[in-house]
Protein backbone atom coordinates (compact mmCIF):
# COMPACT_ATOMS: atom_id res chain seq x y z
CA UNK A 1 0.00 0.00 0.00
CA UNK A 2 1.10 2.99 -0.37
CA UNK A 3 1.11 5.82 2.13
CA UNK A 4 0.29 9.93 1.54
CA UNK A 5 3.53 10.78 0.86
CA UNK A 6 4.36 8.13 -1.78
CA UNK A 7 1.09 9.29 -3.35
CA UNK A 8 2.29 12.55 -3.69
CA UNK A 9 5.14 11.63 -6.01
CA UNK A 10 2.86 9.60 -8.38
CA UNK A 11 2.41 11.31 -11.55
CA UNK A 12 -0.31 11.12 -14.54
CA UNK A 13 0.68 11.13 -17.76
CA UNK A 14 -1.71 11.64 -20.16
CA UNK A 15 -1.63 9.52 -23.16
CA UNK A 16 -0.29 10.76 -26.27
CA UNK A 17 -3.40 11.57 -29.02
CA UNK A 18 -2.10 9.21 -31.61
CA UNK A 19 -2.99 6.27 -29.18
CA UNK A 20 -6.39 6.70 -29.81
CA UNK A 21 -7.76 5.33 -32.32
CA UNK A 22 -11.42 6.54 -34.44
CA UNK A 23 -10.93 3.73 -36.56
CA UNK A 24 -14.22 1.08 -36.97
CA UNK A 25 -13.50 -1.94 -35.07
CA UNK A 26 -12.44 -4.44 -37.89
CA UNK A 27 -14.58 -6.92 -35.99
CA UNK A 28 -11.96 -9.69 -36.39
CA UNK A 29 -11.92 -10.50 -32.68
CA UNK A 30 -12.82 -14.10 -31.11
CA UNK A 31 -15.50 -14.70 -29.47
CA UNK A 32 -17.23 -18.34 -28.66
CA UNK A 33 -20.76 -17.33 -28.29
CA UNK A 34 -22.63 -19.45 -30.75
CA UNK A 35 -24.33 -22.11 -28.57
CA UNK A 36 -24.85 -19.41 -25.61
CA UNK A 37 -28.33 -17.87 -25.05
CA UNK A 38 -29.04 -14.97 -26.74
CA UNK A 39 -29.34 -12.31 -24.25
CA UNK A 40 -29.62 -9.29 -26.40
CA UNK A 41 -33.06 -11.23 -27.50
CA UNK A 42 -34.56 -10.26 -23.93
CA UNK A 43 -37.44 -7.19 -24.53
CA UNK A 44 -35.85 -4.85 -21.86
CA UNK A 45 -38.75 -2.19 -21.86
CA UNK A 46 -40.53 -5.52 -20.89
CA UNK A 47 -38.15 -6.61 -18.47
CA UNK A 48 -38.19 -2.86 -16.61
CA UNK A 49 -41.90 -2.97 -16.16
CA UNK A 50 -41.25 -6.05 -14.57
CA UNK A 51 -38.38 -4.69 -12.18
CA UNK A 52 -40.85 -2.07 -11.84
CA UNK A 53 -43.23 -4.68 -9.74
CA UNK A 54 -40.22 -6.12 -8.20
CA UNK A 55 -39.64 -3.19 -6.54
CA UNK A 56 -43.11 -2.47 -5.36
CA UNK A 57 -42.91 -5.79 -4.30
CA UNK A 58 -40.15 -5.52 -2.40
CA UNK A 59 -41.34 -2.40 -1.11
CA UNK A 60 -44.54 -4.25 0.40
CA UNK A 61 -42.93 -7.77 1.19
CA UNK A 62 -39.18 -7.35 1.16
CA UNK A 63 -36.17 -7.93 -1.17
CA UNK A 64 -36.63 -11.42 -2.88
CA UNK A 65 -39.46 -12.20 -0.25
CA UNK A 66 -40.98 -14.69 -3.31
CA UNK A 67 -37.25 -16.81 -3.23
CA UNK A 68 -38.82 -18.12 -0.08
CA UNK A 69 -40.96 -20.18 -1.37
CA UNK A 70 -44.84 -19.37 -2.94
CA UNK A 71 -46.96 -22.09 -4.01
CA UNK A 72 -47.56 -22.32 -7.98
CA UNK A 73 -51.20 -22.00 -7.75
CA UNK A 74 -50.99 -19.43 -5.87
CA UNK A 75 -48.99 -17.63 -8.30
CA UNK A 76 -51.31 -18.79 -11.50
CA UNK A 77 -54.44 -17.35 -9.26
CA UNK A 78 -52.41 -13.99 -8.99
CA UNK A 79 -52.35 -14.32 -12.82
CA UNK A 80 -55.44 -15.14 -13.15
CA UNK A 81 -57.26 -11.89 -11.09
CA UNK A 82 -54.75 -9.98 -13.29
CA UNK A 83 -56.54 -11.48 -16.45
CA UNK A 84 -59.79 -11.09 -15.54
CA UNK A 85 -58.97 -7.34 -14.22
CA UNK A 86 -57.87 -7.09 -18.31
CA UNK A 87 -60.65 -8.37 -19.89
CA UNK A 88 -62.69 -6.42 -17.86
CA UNK A 89 -60.89 -3.07 -19.20
CA UNK A 90 -58.43 -2.79 -16.34
CA UNK A 91 -55.15 -1.91 -17.47
CA UNK A 92 -52.97 -0.84 -14.76
CA UNK A 93 -53.16 -2.99 -10.80
CA UNK A 94 -55.22 -0.33 -8.64
CA UNK A 95 -53.09 -0.88 -6.03
CA UNK A 96 -49.52 -0.46 -7.46
CA UNK A 97 -50.42 1.68 -10.76
CA UNK A 98 -48.66 -0.30 -12.81
CA UNK A 99 -49.61 -2.29 -16.07
CA UNK A 100 -51.85 -6.00 -15.15
CA UNK A 101 -49.51 -7.67 -17.85
CA UNK A 102 -46.55 -6.65 -15.81
CA UNK A 103 -47.91 -8.28 -12.53
CA UNK A 104 -48.71 -11.40 -14.61
CA UNK A 105 -45.43 -11.35 -16.58
CA UNK A 106 -43.05 -11.18 -12.34
CA UNK A 107 -45.99 -14.21 -11.56
CA UNK A 108 -44.30 -16.16 -14.45
CA UNK A 109 -41.28 -15.32 -13.79
CA UNK A 110 -41.31 -15.87 -10.06
CA UNK A 111 -42.72 -19.68 -10.80
CA UNK A 112 -40.73 -20.62 -13.64
CA UNK A 113 -37.57 -19.47 -11.06
CA UNK A 114 -38.83 -21.74 -8.21
CA UNK A 115 -39.22 -24.42 -10.14
CA UNK A 116 -35.84 -24.39 -11.93
CA UNK A 117 -34.25 -24.30 -8.46
CA UNK A 118 -36.46 -27.03 -7.11
CA UNK A 119 -33.69 -29.05 -9.08
CA UNK A 120 -34.97 -32.53 -9.48
CA UNK A 121 -37.53 -32.22 -6.46
CA UNK A 122 -41.27 -31.26 -7.85
CA UNK A 123 -43.18 -28.76 -6.54
CA UNK A 124 -46.89 -29.83 -6.12
CA UNK A 125 -49.15 -27.37 -5.66
CA UNK A 126 -51.91 -27.74 -2.91
CA UNK A 127 -54.80 -28.98 -4.03
CA UNK A 128 -57.67 -26.39 -4.96
CA UNK A 129 -60.03 -28.31 -2.78
CA UNK A 130 -57.67 -28.71 0.03
CA UNK A 131 -59.51 -27.41 2.86
CA UNK A 132 -63.15 -28.15 1.49
CA UNK A 133 -64.44 -30.66 4.09
CA UNK A 134 -67.84 -32.61 2.69
CA UNK A 135 -70.16 -32.65 5.02
CA UNK A 136 -73.49 -35.40 4.32
CA UNK A 137 -76.86 -33.97 3.67
CA UNK A 138 -79.07 -34.43 6.35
Amino acid sequence: MFTEGQNADLKMHPVPPEDFSLKEPTMEGKKFDQNKPRMDLLPMDALLEVAKVLTFGATKYGDRNWELGIDPQRLRAAQMRHDAAMELGELTDPESGLIHTAHKATDALMELALRLRAGDKIIVAAPALANVRLVPKG
